[in-house]
């Protein structure tokens, strides 16, 4: 018995050096990590902040900082080292979607702020990015760092670096836009008239409750303001495909959109409606509601804005 314990408490006190071994190996890979970072923010690297900067429309460009460094660290010692410049981009902007499409609220193309490592035989590949229309762009970490785009069965190698790739990605994506409407978007959406600062008033306005109920939402809607709307933009997260596959936001790279419908009810007044939402995706009890309240560069995806509203034209 004497032994017994002997050796439990060796094996546990063991397992806390173990455990402290690895996270000072962690620490010592995410200082390396930065000080690698620290050369790379010595090239140049203009491309993402004169894109940005190039438009006044808001959430047509967006990014956002939510790279976790530990896991790239740990990332980079299992397959090999990211190339230097995505890292700055991730230091400097983080993820990014890029080019709102016109008549819908998703993105033609975004940046992950976490890259994923995928099996494409015979190698593991890091991919950092995907575009609307299905393709992705990765790395194969082990090889060149070269960058290439995956699209199905279909592989293409780029022989530029990966920040001008991310360039060419979005500039042909640009593209398609006709003249006029490119020139509205750099130029920037007008400010909101008295009457559509009246509608965005009056959405803060209402208070809705959502439950879900069979194979609709059940919707309590109160109306506080002094005006009666016909429809309410709501955003959808699908936690949980029908089928059991993992949910995102729906459509590709924006918010799901649902138009819920409060006609009828006046000032001072509450009700009920019942409404499906995505119900060939998902049963109700597992997508999530959420309000949205719109800036001017939202008009056309609003219904509550009907001479604006272009969703889907």
């Amino acid at each position: 018995m004497r032994n017994e314990r002997w050796l439990r408490k060796l094996q546990l006190g063991f397992n806390e050096i173990l455990m402290v071994f690895q996270w000072c190996i962690a620490g010592i890979l995410l200082v390396f990590s930065a000080a690698k970072l620290e050369i790379c923010k010595t090239m140049s690297f203009n491309w993402h902040k004169e894109l940005l900067e190039s438009v006044r429309t808001p959430k047509f460009f967006l990014t956002y900082k939510s790279t976790d460094w530990h896991e790239i660290a740990i990332l980079e010692n299992n397959f090999g080292a990211l190339p230097c410049e995505y890292k700055q981009f991730l230091a400097e902007c983080g993820g990014g979607k890029f080019v709102r499409q016109w008549s819908r609220d998703i993105y033609e193309f975004r940046i992950f702020s976490n890259p994923r490592m995928a099996s494409f035989d015979p190698l593991e590949v890091c991919i950092v990015a995907e575009s609307e229309g299905g393709s992705l762009l990765g790395f194969r970490l082990k090889e060149s760092n070269k960058v290439i785009e995956f699209n199905g069965a279909k592989e293409k190698k780029w022989d530029l670096p990966i920040g001008e790739v991310f360039k060419c990605q979005i500039q042909d994506r640009l593209s398609k836009y006709g003249k006029r409407r490119l020139d509205e978007i750099v130029r920037g959406p007008e400010p909101f008239t008295e009457s559509e600062l009246k509608i965005v008033e009056t959405l803060w306005m209402y208070e809705i409750k959502t439950q879900a109920v069979g194979d609709y939402f059940e919707f309590k809607i109160q109306n506080n303001s002094s005006m009666e709307l016909d429809h309410i933009t709501l955003g959808a997260i699908v936690i949980r495909q029908r089928g059991g596959g993992e949910g995102r936001s729906i459509p590709y790279g924006g918010d799901g959109r649902m138009w819920l419908d409060v006609s009828g009810i006046l000032p001072g007044q509450s009700a009920s409606r019942f409404q499906a939402c995505y119900p060939s995706i998902a049963d109700s009890k597992d997508i999530q509601m959420y309000r949205l309240y719109p800036g001017p560069e939202d008009r056309r995806y609003f219904k509550e804005f009907p001479d604006q509203f272009q969703f889907g034209k």
